[in-house]
């Protein structure tokens, strides 16, 4: 068995035992056993054994994934490629590179089964909020863990165990050949699911002194981890008082390894770090790259090139390569078998000053870029450079993924990537990612003698690295992949790379910035968009980094450099999360929020329109914008041009704006003429324009204010534009006594009825109106059920047409169609048809019979009386509008009135009706019976204060009739009129069936909710006749130019 070792105090542990020794902390590292075999003899093994113990084959071959050899035939072939030196013999690999591994299984991947983590959140969950410990603990000798308090998202207990020598030696069996030499290793455990993280980076120690790393190979280490495909990763680490470190935020399977600095910074073609990916540059590029491991501002980097390109000074570098390969032969490198060989003759080497004088060279950055370097490669590194420098200093994580530093690799191929792409960053982000250079664009120049479209093209190059330098860091903070939140990619991407420009300008890093072009067109989808074509959700990304910016400036103002890293942070740490993050880190409400996008919304919406246009016309009535699918977070416009096919067609038309999309509060129709004067479309209220000469285009947009999708949007919901044309055909009228017969022609708005017994979607009603020049007092009537005739008595017609109902007539008929009956918003009159009628009443000259009928919908407004607000919050001049200002509420009230009245007596002069009253003049005594009735049709309050609700219903208590102010209750009564003139007219009672004093909450932002209160008012009394309403017993008069209501008549003749 292994030695073991306590995670609290670092001493050896007994075999077996329970406790330690030293400090008695309780021991917790037994290996649990899995069902597993060897992929080589089938034998079964024990999870996290390295080896077969039947055959000692490595688990995950990693001998096929751990290929660092460096040839003396790549240093022969940068020679050929510069020079006409003959090539020599190979090299065995052995020779090409020398490693000592300390294997270190890291942080085990499987799931813990005994975690607790959830998340704090149903459907947007974050890590844990528990609070834990700083760590300083050191699990084994020579290695340390530390963090700072809070780092942890839960208490966990670090394992480690030494793996044997016995082992390693299997292994080094397997890797010889490859060039790679374990020496020590290690099984450490933190228990940790592949999703989760901590909330901070824990630091990892190596002391290379107390791990018996010889002190001349301890400046040649470096460190490396396995993922869980068995794949090997370059981990971003530095030296610190003989110590190796880096950082990390999750599990991770570390390998500590020395190399030949040959080895490490230039030269292997089959490189251990690269044979996994997914796609190659230019194809398969083992036989065609070079690649050199550069030392960038804390962090290191591989650059891959095609080996074709020839150095800046191709002597120089021949000659140096010469003389290094000169000193490895001295030294026999050939024929090591192993791990022994292999130590005593990489440390002999690492001592000869030749050796270590010629790396040193090899290792200075002057010289690289001046000498060995291509001048394409020179450019892009000092272009990378600058990127990193600037995303260093504002406190971006080191690029890698899975929560762990890795260093990258960048790719400079000879193959364009087309017109306007300069690079890309491929791979998602839980796979290795790695960034691709456009070498046909980069400038085959120094800068001192670029050619002014060269320097342009070297400014684009400097804009490319930094966007696609920050994709790699994004692969830090991210455990799902990159496609998955391509748009939340982009959008941070593009965002960062505006500000890097500005500070690029500013400090003369660049002469220009190729600003990623980017359009609002985004907006016209949700925002967090997760399918898609690629091209789609990048576009789409571009256009809502607007939105982040907004939010930027907004929140954080002169400090707006904080404002992504913070995002990052917090998007580490969500599993769900980018427009949880977004929330956190700017107003942490998500009611504010939906405000911030609803006012963002709004500023941009004259962009918005700009993207989607149709035509309305003469000959095209309607467009019908439909809403068929919720898209949180989403602001589409529209533009609707109006135009004429035929001279003067519209000169009577009228436009009809009327919404059925917005199926909940959060969801908002605007629309305006000029771009300037914008309105709110109400549900199901058309609005109409009655005059088009001075209109052009109409503007709409839809601002769906909300971050979960709608369970059910209404089906077939639009919002529709169309015109109310002058019908082009005359009603058609004909008589067939004892009926008068009117028959309407379909327009093209009524062609595709919705169903039977309906007009089609457009059109609610058809009104009609009958007059005749002897009285020039028409009758209208209404067809709203489908049914496009309608016939009447000759008889009874004419008795509502003329004073008497006998004689001959001279009629005119006409119609026209509404899209609501209640707004009273109606086409132009279609032409008229006259004919002549004639009465078949004989004279009487007796008694005489008077019918009045009328029928009319009355619109009431009525306003109840502010009293006082409450709210809970600061009183400042943000909140104070919404405490100090009551708010408009109103009753919208709609009653339909019927009126039927029978006049009979002598030597009647005259009978007229208006505003619902009778006015009488006879000669004698007449006998009136008079009957009405009215239906609330609409009674509910009105609070024009978005987001808040009251409920208050109305009814009718009571009817009352006056003849000649004497009143008479009831619905109905017969009476005398004595010789006169007099006047008839009818009240109806209402009351409010709710409480008399009421309150309207409002969520004011910041401000908390603002409680208004109202007083109902207890209508005692309302007159349709004479417009009159009394309240709380005192009389007031209200007219139709009140601002916030009154009694309007809208169908008064």
């Amino acid at each position: 068995m292994s030695q073991l070792y306590c995670s609290e105090c670092g001493a050896k542990l007994e075999n077996n035992a329970k406790f330690c020794g030293e400090c008695g902390h309780a021991v917790e590292i037994e290996l649990v056993e899995t069902q597993s075999n060897c992929s080589h003899c089938g034998h079964l093994i024990q999870e996290r054994e390295l080896f077969c113990s039947e055959c000692g084959y490595a688990i995950g071959n990693l001998g096929g994934q751990f290929n660092a050899n460096i040839r003396k035939a790549d240093i022969d072939s940068q020679q050929l490629n510069n020079s006409s030196h003959p090539k020599p013999k190979f090299w065995s690999s052995l020779t090409a590179l020398l490693t000592l591994s300390l294997l270190a299984w890291y942080f085990i991947v499987e799931k813990d089964p005994n975690s607790s983590f959830r998340p704090t959140r149903s459907n947007l969950g974050t890590i844990s909020s528990v609070q834990t410990d700083s760590l300083d603990l050191y699990p084994h000798p020579g290695i340390h863990i530390t963090s700072l308090k809070n780092a942890l998202d839960k208490p966990r207990t670090f394992k480690a165990t030494e793996i044997s020598n016995s082992k390693l030696d299997q292994l080094a069996e397997k890797l010889i050949e490859k060039g790679v030499i374990p020496y020590k290793g290690f099984d450490i455990n933190a228990g940790m699911s592949e999703t989760e993280r901590f909330r901070k980076p824990v630091t990892i120690a190596m002391n290379l002194n107390e791990l018996a790393i010889p002190v001349e190979l301890q400046p040649h280490t470096h460190l490396a981890y396995i993922d869980k495909t068995g794949q090997l990763r370059r981990i971003h680490s530095y030296f610190e008082n003989n110590q190796i470190k880096f950082d990390t935020y999750h599990n991770v399977h570390i390998i500590l390894w020395i190399a030949l600095g040959a080895v490490s910074y230039w030269g292997y073609e089959e490189g251990v770090f690269n044979e996994e990916l997914a796609v190659y540059p230019d194809g398969f590029f083992k036989a065609d790259y070079r690649f050199y491991l550069w030392e960038s501002e804390k962090i290191n980097y591989f650059i891959h090139y095609p080996k074709k390109w020839k150095s800046i000074r191709p002597d120089i570098v021949s000659n140096h390569l010469k003389k290094l390969k000169k000193v490895m032969d001295k030294h026999n490198l050939d024929g090591i078998h192993n791990r022994e060989q292999a130590l005593k003759a990489y440390a002999n080497i690492s001592k000869d000053k030749e050796y270590s004088d010629l790396m040193k060279v090899m290792r200075d950055k002057k010289w690289v870029l001046e000498n060995y370097f291509p001048q394409k490669v020179a450019n892009a590194v000092k272009a990378l450079d600058l990127a990193i420098k600037y995303t260093n200093s504002r406190g971006f994580r080191s690029p890698g993924y899975s929560g762990i530093p890795v260093e990258p690799d960048i790719y400079i191929q000879e193959k364009s990537m087309g017109a306007n792409l300069y690079g890309e960053v491929r791979n998602g982000w839980t796979t290795r990612s790695f960034m691709v250079l456009d070498g046909t664009k980069i400038p085959d120049a120094d800068i001192l003698s670029m050619s002014s479209s060269q320097l342009a093209a070297y400014n684009s190059l400097k804009t490319t690295t930094l966007h696609e330098y920050f994709h790699l860091v994004q692969s830090a903070y991210s455990f799902v992949e990159m496609q998955k939140q391509l748009w939340f990619a982009e959008a941070t991407a593009v965002q960062y790379e505006a500000e890097a420009g500005k500070y690029y300008l500013n400090n003369n890093w660049a002469t220009s910035w190729d600003y990623t072009s980017r359009t609002y067109d985004g907006f016209f989808k949700k925002m967090d968009l997760k399918s898609g074509q690629i091209q789609e959700l990048q576009q789409h990304g571009y256009s809502i980094s607007y939105f982040l910016e907004y939010l930027r400036d907004k929140y954080y103002g002169k400090t707006g450099n904080e404002f992504l890293p913070k995002l990052l942070n917090d998007y580490a740490g969500v599993l769900s999360g980018n427009i949880t993050s977004l929330i956190d880190v700017t107003s942490g409400e998500e009611s504010r929020f939906i405000d911030d996008f609803r006012i963002y919304a709004r500023k941009i919406r004259n962009e918005l329109v700009s993207y989607r246009a149709s035509v309305l016309n003469d000959e095209k009535l309607v467009y019908s914008w439909r809403f068929n699918d919720s898209n949180p977070l989403s602001a589409p416009g529209m533009k609707i041009s109006l135009k004429e096919k035929n001279p003067n067609a519209l000169e009577d038309a009228v436009l009809v704006i009327r919404d059925s999309s917005g199926y909940s509060e959060q969801t908002e129709i605007h629309w305006s003429f000029d771009k300037r004067n914008w309105k709110i479309l109400q549900v199901g209220i058309p609005v109409a324009i009655d005059s088009l000469k001075t209109k052009q285009n109409i503007y709409l947009q839809r601002i769906e204010a909300y971050i979960e999708a709608q369970n059910n949007p209404v089906k077939k919901a639009s919002t529709d534009i169309y015109f109310l044309l002058k019908p082009k055909n005359a009603a058609k009228v004909t008589i067939n006594k004892p009926y008068f017969q009117i028959e309407i022609p379909k327009s093209s708005l009524m062609k595709n009825k919705e169903s039977e017994g309906s007009l089609g979607p457009y059109i609610q009603a058809i009104e009609i109106e009958v007059t005749t020049p002897e009285t020039n007092k028409p009758v209208r009537l209404w067809l709203s059920d489908g049914n496009m005739t309608t016939k009447f008595e000759t008889e009874k017609l004419l008795g509502r047409l003329t004073p008497d109902g006998r004689g001959n007539y001279n009629l005119k008929v006409s119609y026209r169609e509404c899209a609501h009956k209640g707004q009273n918003i109606c086409g132009a009159w279609s032409p008229n048809v006259y004919m002549s009628i004639k009465s078949d009443k004989k004279e009487n000259q007796g008694k005489l019979t008077k019918a009045l009928d009328v029928s009319k919908t009355v619109n009431l407004l009525w306003t109840p009386q502010w009293k006082q607000s409450w709210f809970s919050g600061d009183r400042n001049d943000r909140c104070r509008p919404y405490y100090d200002s009551p708010q408009p509420l109103m009753a919208n009230i709609d009653a339909v009135y019927s009126l039927s009245v029978s006049i009979s007596g002598d030597e009647i002069e005259s009978v007229s009706e208006k505003d619902l009253s009778i006015y009488l003049n006879t000669k004698k005594n007449v006998t009136v019976s008079l009957g009405f009735d009215a239906s609330l049709s609409k009674n509910k309050d009105i609070l024009d204060w978005q987001n808040a609700h009251y409920d208050q219903q109305y009814a009718i208590s009571g009817y009352e009739i006056s003849v000649n102010g004497k009143v008479l209750k009831g619905k109905n009564a017969t009476f005398n009129i004595p010789p006169g003139k007099s006047t008839i007219s009818t009240s109806i009672f209402l009351k409010t069936t709710g409480i008399s004093t009421f309150k309207a909450i409002r969520n004011a932002h910041a401000c908390q909710p603002v409680m208004m209160e109202y007083d109902s008012g207890n209508i005692k009394e309302m007159s349709l006749g004479s417009i009159k309403i009394y309240t709380n017993g005192k009389p007031k008069t209200l007219s139709g130019g009140n601002p916030f209501g009154g009694i309007r008549n809208k169908d008064t003749d």
